[in-house]
Formats: structure tokens, C-alpha cells, sequence
């Protein structure tokens, strides 16, 4: 399915899953400013199993940007790059969500893991998620409601 290409700052892309939403997307600079925090935060990222850089940025209903970065033990456990955004804004009072953006170092843009789903579904099931790579300037555009069509809710409407 192909749609309308939108453009922030130096990156391209689209919606690639359900259907367009555009009116959820934020403006043009915050999005841009979004991307640079995930890919800044990557940087950051503490990986001495995997060596597996993931990067995250989050943005709350406040219009604050929250980011984070996977960061493993030496046994091999580890706490995903989204899950630690969440984690910090969260820590910050702030429950509300509208967008979040991943990078890592793959050939697509990277979309977050089941258990990162579940827990930024839980505050916010039509987030925007902007999934990128380090390898290009391209992106991919996707609902949280389209990545994860079917969340387990226990308790809570």
C-alpha cells in the first residue's frame, strides 16, 4: 500500500500499515526533534552482550520529549530502548502519549518488540511510532493500534 511521503528534516517517509492517519502525526519540527533525541540517546546505549544499539524518543501529551536506550546486564537481560523512554516520563508524572521514535542499526526501520507494545499500548494504543534505521534517511509510519491490533488489557476499558 502506498501513500503520501512526508518529510522531517534530512528524513523521508510513510504511513506503511492501515491507513493513513495524518491528523495524529505532530508538527513537522517536533517530529524532527524526535528523531534527533532517538538517534542521539542511541549513542548512549549500554550493550556489552549484544553490542545492539536501539534509541528512543517519546513524546508525552505535555509536549515533552522523554528518551531512552536498551541497556543490558552481562547475564544477557535487558531493558528495551522504548520501555526506558516510557519508564522516564512515567518517572515524571506524565501518562498521556502521542508519538514515539526508535532507530537502530538494521536494514528497515525497526519497530518495537511485543513487550514494548504492550506497555506503551497500555497508555496510549493510537500513538504515532516512527521506526527508523541508521542505515538511510527512510522511515516507516505505523499506529501503535496497527502494530498491535489485539493488546491484553486485564482490567482496565
Amino acid at each position: 500500500m502506498i501513500h503520501e511521503r512526508h518529510r522531517f528534516g534530512q528524513y523521508t517517509g510513510q504511513w506503511t500499515l492501515g491507513l493513513p492517519d495524518d491528523e495524529l502525526l505532530p508538527p513537522t519540527a517536533v517530529l524532527t526533534d524526535l528523531i534527533a533525541r532517538a538517534h542521539e540517546v542511541r549513542r548512549r546505549a549500554h550493550v556489552p552482550v549484544s553490542g545492539f544499539r536501539v534509541g528512543s524518543a517519546l513524546l508525552a501529551g505535555s509536549g515533552r520529549i522523554f528518551s531512552g536506550c536498551n541497556v543490558e546486564a552481562s547475564n544477557g537481560t535487558s531493558i528495551c530502548a522504548e520501555r526506558a523512554a516510557l519508564v522516564a516520563a512515567v518517572a515524571e508524572g506524565e501518562n498521556a502519549f502521542s508519538a514515539v521514535a526508535s532507530v537502530a542499526d538494521t536494514p528497515a526501520p525497526l519497530a518495537p518488540c511485543g513487550q514494548c507494545r504492550q506497555h506503551l499500548s497500555d497508555f496510549a494504543p493510537s500513538m504515532v511510532v516512527v521506526m527508523l534505521t541508521t542505515r538511510s534517511s527512510q522511515y516507516e509510519l505505523a499506529r501503535m493500534s496497527d502494530l498491535f491490533p489485539r493488546p491484553n488489557f486485564k482490567g482496565r476499558q
